[in-house]
This record gives structure tokens, C-alpha cells and sequence, in this order.
């Protein structure tokens, strides 16, 4: 690091930053902050992340089974299980086996496989 930040020509040790945040709140204030949702008990594998759907739904990575679950938030049903075909470039011959994250666009939701080590871009249209 001291080699890296000669090169850089920035100090070494890097200076202590100045907090220009305020400092988060106590426990006990954050936990009014929190709400739970939803649980469900079948269906899910390890959910790992999720995005939030109109319509109070969800997208859970379902890291365990491979697959993209549609939950319904005020029931927790499973509405829609996603799950992928084996894909080819630039993610190799594998299937989605282990999403790490969703995010979504107008168009399009992109999935992160920790597996194949690449982000899938799927239509929604």
C-alpha cells in the first residue's frame, strides 16, 4: 500500500476523514424504522436478495435452487418461479445457478450469476 500511494503521489498513512454525517441513530431508534413483511416458509432456498416489484411483489434470488421467485408481499406466496436455460456467451454453457442480485428496469431485468461469474440482461417485453 505505502508503494501505491507513493505512485499515486497521495500521503501515506491516508489521512483520518472528518465525519460530516451525523452518527447513526441508537438501537432502539432504529428498530422503528424496521418492518416486517412477509415470511414464507416452502419454496425458497437460501433467498440471498431482492428487488422491489409494483404492486407490493418482490424479485427473491433464490440462491439455493437457481431460480428467480415473484413473492407476493403481503401474503408471501411464491407467485412466478424464473429459472434460465443454459446460456452461452459470454457467461460459458452454464445454467443460472446461483444468483447473487437482481435489479430491474423499465425493460429489462439483470441477474447476477455468482456460478458463471457474469450478469444476465433478460427482456421483460
Amino acid at each position: 500500500l505505502v508503494a501505491a500511494y507513493a505512485e499515486s503521489g497521495r500521503p501515506w498513512p491516508p489521512r483520518a476523514s472528518t465525519r460530516t454525517t451525523p452518527p447513526p441513530p441508537a438501537a432502539a431508534q432504529q428498530a422503528e424504522h424496521l418492518e416486517h413483511i412477509c415470511s414464507w416458509h416452502a419454496g425458497c432456498c437460501n433467498p440471498f436478495f431482492v428487488a422491489p416489484l409494483p404492486e407490493r411483489r418482490a424479485l427473491v434470488a433464490d440462491y439455493g435452487h437457481g431460480t428467480i421467485a415473484v413473492v407476493c408481499l403481503l401474503s408471501g406466496s411464491i407467485l412466478h418461479v424464473i429459472s434460465l436455460p443454459p446460456h452461452t456467451e459470454p457467461c460459458g454453457s452454464s445454467a443460472l445457478r446461483r444468483p447473487l442480485g437482481v435489479a430491474r428496469s423499465a425493460a429489462s431485468l439483470y441477474v447476477v450469476d455468482g456460478a458463471a461469474a457474469c450478469v444476465l440482461q433478460l427482456d421483460l417485453e
